[in-house]
This record gives C-alpha cells, sequence and structure tokens, in this order.
C-alpha cells in the first residue's frame, strides 16, 4: 500500500503481464483477483476471526489420534483441508467458482494479467500448474481445462504434515476426481520466481522482448536469515540452533524447509538468467536489477563497535535496527555451505 496506495486489486494487477503465486501467496493473489482493496487483503491475514474462517482447527472428533499427537509432540496436522476450501469460496465469492481461463472475460475496467498457481500432485509426485491460458507452450499438451479459482488456490495452499490433514481435492469437480494435491512449495516453488520467468521465456509471442527485458516484482516470503549457534556466542538467543536429530525432528525440519523459501536461490538465479550483473565495475555487489523483491532478506552482521546485531529475540525485524546501522541483504545469493 505504501507503492500503490489502498487500490483495488485489479488496478495493481493490471500493471503485470503475468501474475504467479503459491501458497499464501495464491491467497493474496485470489484477493486480487477479486477485486478487493489491499486493505482489505491485508485484513484477512492480521484479523483472527478472518484467518480462522480459511485455517479451521482440526476437531479432536474427526481424529482424534492426529490431535492427541499435535497436542502432546507439537506435530501432526492442526487444519481441515476441507474447511480451507469452504473458506476461500467464501472469501472470493462470486469469482471463486469461476474456471481461471473465464476470469478474463468477466466484466471489468482493468485487463487481468496471465494467472499461474502453483501446486504439486500428491499421487505422481510431481509439480502443478494451473494457468488461465490453457495455450500456453510451457503447459501439458492435452491437459484439460483449468480448475475454479478457489480450488486452484485451495490446491496451492495445502501445506503438508504439521499443517492440513489430507491433501486438497475437487470434491464438485469431477474433471478433477480423484485428483489430490499438496502445496506447491512440496515441489520447490514456495518461491515461484523461476517457474514465471520460464513461463515468459516459453511464450516470447506473448511477452515479447528478451530475458533483458523481463521484470519481476515479488512479494517475498517473508525469509529472516539468522546466524547458527556455533557463529556466535550462545548466550544470544536469537541465533539457529541445532535440532536434535531423529524421526520426529526430522519431520519437522523437513515441514519447515519446504516453506522456508526453497531454493534459497530462486531468485538469485531467475537474476542471472535474466542477464542481470552480479557486480558493479568496482567490484562491489549490486544493489539494482530487474528482480525486486518487496520483502527483503534480513540478515545477520555486527555493529562498528563489534557488538552482536540480533542479540535478543525481539531484534529479528529490521524495524528495531538503528536506521544508520541496518543491514538488509537482496533476496538472492547462495549460500556458501
Amino acid at each position: 500500500m505504501d507503492i500503490y496506495g489502498d487500490i483495488q486489486g485489479r488496478e495493481l494487477l493490471s500493471h503485470f503481464d503475468l501474475a504467479i503465486a503459491n501458497s499464501g501467496g495464491s491467497i493474496v493473489l485470489g484477493g486480487l483477483i477479486a477485486n478487493m482493496r489491499l486493505s482489505e487483503i491485508l485484513g484477512y491475514f492480521k484479523d483472527e476471526k478472518k484467518r480462522k474462517s480459511i485455517f479451521v482447527h482440526l476437531d479432536a472428533t474427526r481424529n482424534p489420534v492426529a490431535a492427541i499427537v499435535e497436542k502432546f509432540f507439537q506435530m501432526g496436522p492442526r487444519y481441515q483441508a476441507d474447511k480451507k476450501l469452504e473458506g476461500l469460496q467464501s472469501l472470493l465469492h462470486p469469482c471463486g467458482t469461476v474456471p481461471l481461463h473465464q476470469l478474463a472475460l468477466e466484466d471489468s475496467k482493468y485487463k487481468l494479467p496471465k494467472i499461474m498457481i502453483c501446486s504439486f500432485d500428491y499421487d505422481l509426485r510431481r509439480a502443478v500448474f494451473f494457468r488461465s491460458d490453457p495455450q500456453s507452450l510451457a503447459a501439458d499438451q492435452g491437459r484439460k481445462d483449468p480448475p475454479a479459482l478457489a480450488e486452484a488456490i485451495h490446491a496451492s495452499s495445502n501445506a503438508s504434515i504439521n499443517y492440513f490433514d489430507q491433501p486438497a481435492v475437487f470434491p464438485t469437480n469431477a474433471a478433477y476426481a480423484p485428483k489430490r494435491y499438496w502445496d506447491g512449495a512440496i515441489g520447490g516453488f514456495n518461491n515461484p520466481i523461476m517457474a514465471g520467468v520460464v513461463e515468459t521465456l516459453a511464450n516470447p509471442s506473448w511477452y515479447g522482448g528478451d530475458s533483458e527485458s523481463i521484470e519481476v516484482y515479488s512479494i517475498g516470503t517473508g525469509r529472516v536469515c539468522l546466524p547458527m549457534v556455533d557463529e556466535r556466542p550462545r548466550q544470544f538467543d536469537s541465533l539457529v540452533q541445532f535440532p536434535q536429530s531423529g524421526a520426529q525432528n526430522d519431520l519437522q525440519e523437513l515441514a519447515a524447509s519446504v516453506l522456508d523459501d526453497p531454493p534459497d536461490s530462486a531468485s538469485f538465479i531467475a537474476h542471472v538468467v535474466l542477464c542481470q550483473p552480479l557486480k558493479n565495475d568496482d567490484g562491489t555487489p549490486v544493489a539494482h536489477g530487474s528482480v525486486i523483491r518487496l520483502n527483503p532478506l534480513i540478515g545477520h552482521g555486527t555493529y562498528e563497535d563489534g557488538k552482536q546485531l540480533c542479540h535478543s529475540n525481539h531484534d529479528i525485524g529490521v524495524e528495531y535496527l538503528p536506521h544508520t546501522e541496518r543491514r538488509i541483504m537482496p533476496g538472492w545469493g547462495i549460500p556458501d555451505r
């Protein structure tokens, strides 16, 4: 809102040729397509009652074993997948029931861009992309018509293991029975930048230009990069701890890893593929390029006097850092180790 103001969703989308989203980002995209104001979309994440209309806690009577495991071991599903679909359909009414390829046919003052929503086929174990453009040269040939908007978002936002109790299904869409889906993060697309870049490069007649003319505007994933305990004194509690290895913790790590912005290098790879510079002429890192991440990757560093930058649980947000000492890294870069 600081950039565009509290405008309606379709006005914002009219500035773009392609909009691609995964998981929570797909819920944001759905709100934009439904032409909500940006403040209204933000409200669905900030307002607990509205959040719970989508993320409905698991009923202990429905799956008592899962409820007990989640309560005492802090692992296992917490939310009901089928209730999420109902919440999304209510949130996005009336366009939530419109198939993706028909959204642009709706009467609107602003033209919609092409739409892509990422998911993961639970049974075939492969990434899936729901497109508003079935004629895309990157799409599977002979595919059926795309699902409705709410259905695609339901599949994309269905995080596994510690989140929803079953894969997403479309119970009233016979064309997609008995398909089941997990969150697109399982396929490595929690950050969908590269999928969007590939889509544009695969369809030059529609998007025009070459790789150097493509610009990417990403809302990011809100990741905070903190140091490991072996790199800093252990008295600082805002550090990445070494978890105990084992089945329970390994499942927790797996669930968190696929939702943490995998691969971390996606934005960097997009930057390189789009022929952007890696260093300035004087050897300093570039601070510009055609890949723009709205939500920066906040990293760790030290003050000039050597004191630890992240020294308490409250110092992981940039707003808490002294203005002259903020160190924000771009949202890309392949880690050395």
